[in-house]
């Protein structure tokens, strides 16, 4: 048997979050997703990890800390470094 266990995270994806504002999200909030989208793809890179399906619908909200999560590694592979 295999067991996953992971975090919970109720705000949704970037995805719905940006479905839920039509007049557009605030730049303050656009830098940090920015901020820590690219820091994501920079501790996978170190560790020669592809992700490999980034989009905003695998980045989820975690509403307590204000902090966002890379989810969906179905199809990530170890790249040679």
């Amino acid at each position: 048997s295999v067991y996953i266990s992971m975090e919970y995270c109720d705000g949704g994806s970037v995805l719905s979050l940006i479905r839920r504002c039509p007049s557009g999200l605030p730049r303050s909030l656009v830098a940090a997703i920015a901020y820590q989208y690219v820091r994501a793809l920079q501790c996978l890179h170190a560790r020669n990890v592809a992700h490999r399906d980034l989009k905003c619908d695998n980045f989820l909200l975690h509403t307590p800390s204000g902090s966002v999560r890379l989810a969906d590694f179905g199809v990530s592979r170890r790249v040679s470094g």
